[in-house]
């Protein structure tokens, strides 16, 4: 019963600084890095623990994690103050903890970043005086490095919060928000992929970041803890849904660009939620979803540069690793909307090709729809979905199920969940 008092008096004393004089700031954020980092380092040394030395650390995580969630309201509040108050390199601190403290429990934390009725991540988002709201006023063509850094900055948390085995659904269940409610909230004060209670803005911001995006994904090492993640998110962001900035980042060889990216860690590593947050680069496989996805749309076949670059071999291998990784270690994002996703709506000359590869894994694809890694749930982002449909393109079998369920960015049709395949060339 003691773990209680402590987090809620470490947490009191926490969120007062929060609140205080930059130099009272600066030390509770150090404190709060502090704190993510003793809880990693706890997380990996207790996966051989047994009896009551796993108790015990399960019940230290557990305060650590209460912290976490007492903090992020006051970090949203300290987000939310005008620049000449908090400058942008402490905005930036600020943000790069808010992403580091999500990651103590994706679905609890991760809840009180979107919990309604609060101090949200949505408030600092359309703050018109903050660091990103300075940002945002400017003329697309007047933005710099800093602000697309400061960009990037912001939706961190969001990556965070998505990369666990659960997706999103894991804060939605936590805070008992429905889907549609979620995204009605979110969208109006989304300031790369909707306006404030308007329509999606046009795609000039988003072509005058990317190129800055890529710059700093080339130099990717020399971003702080955290860094990469918010570029990459920021990234999928700027180019969901417009084939304009698809096209644009084609023509800047993001596609090499990103390839190389995941030459930097393990097949496990791309897939995996453990420490995710300090390796994202699976999260280069969500970007390059988006980014075929818009080239498609605008006439460009990449089917060929993906084979002959490697980066379907890659893809394929993460894939793969998903089976030794586990589901409850695996990161959903990277896996339904990253690389099931791209597989599923790829579409040029190397297709056959592409498709031939997959056929030398169908344990995977078995163990993808069996297993049924869920993100986004009533969006049918779940491996099941995504793997039955590839499944039947490449083994020339129907084993869509019974349960229709509406895909987010297609008119087709497919079912979740899924039932046992027909014997044959999948098995």
């Amino acid at each position: 019963m003691a773990a209680a008092p402590k987090a809620a008096g470490a947490a009191e004393s926490l969120a007062a600084r929060l609140g205080g004089a930059p130099a009272e700031r600066e030390a509770a954020l150090a404190e709060l890095l502090a704190l993510e980092l003793e809880h990693r380092g706890a997380a990996l040394a207790s996966v051989s623990a047994r009896g009551a030395a796993r108790s015990a650390a399960n019940a230290a995580a557990r305060v650590r994690v209460d912290i976490a969630v007492a903090c992020v309201v006051p970090l949203c509040q300290l987000l939310r103050k005008p620049a000449a108050e908090v400058g942008v390199a402490e905005w930036h601190r600020a943000c790069q903890v808010l992403t580091a403290i999500v990651t103590t429990d994706r679905g609890r934390v991760g809840c009180e970043l979107i919990r309604p009725g609060q101090t949200n991540m949505y408030d600092f988002f359309s703050a018109p005086e903050n660091a990103l709201g300075v940002a945002l006023a400017k003329e697309p063509s007047a933005l710099t490095a800093e602000d697309a850094l400061t960009i990037a900055w912001t939706v961190g948390p969001f990556l965070s919060m998505m990369a666990g085995p659960k997706g999103v659904d894991a804060a939605l269940e936590a805070c008992g928000l429905d889907t549609m409610a979620w995204v009605g909230e979110m969208m109006p004060h989304h300031f790369l992929v909707g306006g404030t209670g308007g329509p999606t803005p046009s795609d000039d911001r988003s072509l005058a970041l990317m190129p800055l995006f890529l710059d700093m994904l080339k130099t990717w090492e020399q971003l702080p803890d955290f860094g990469l993640q918010a570029v990459l998110m920021a990234t999928i962001f700027g180019v969901q849904g417009r084939n304009a900035v698809a096209v644009q980042m084609v023509d800047h060889d993001a596609v090499a660009l990103l390839t190389d990216l995941l030459h930097q860690v393990t097949p496990s590593e791309l897939i995996s939620s453990v420490d995710f947050s300090r390796r994202a680069h699976g999260a280069v496989f969500c970007v390059m979803a988006d980014v075929t996805q818009g080239a498609q749309n605008s006439g460009m076949d990449l089917t060929s540069q993906l084979l002959e670059n490697g980066f379907i071999d890659i893809m394929i291998s993460a894939l793969a690793a998903v089976e030794t990784v586990g589901a409850d270690n695996s990161s959903a994002i990277v896996i339904t909307y990253g690389v099931l996703n791209l597989l599923k709506n790829l579409d040029g000359a190397a297709l056959d090709q592409i498709e031939g590869r997959l056929r030398g894994a169908p344990s995977t694809l078995r163990y993808l729809v069996n297993t049924n890694i869920e993100h986004i749930r009533d969006f049918g982002y779940t491996s099941g979905t995504f793997a039955t449909n590839i499944a039947a393109n490449v083994f020339g079998k129907d084993v869509r199920a019974h349960t229709a369920t509406p895909l987010m960015h297609t008119s087709e049709t497919v079912t979740s969940p899924v039932p046992s395949f027909q014997k044959g060339a999948f098995y």
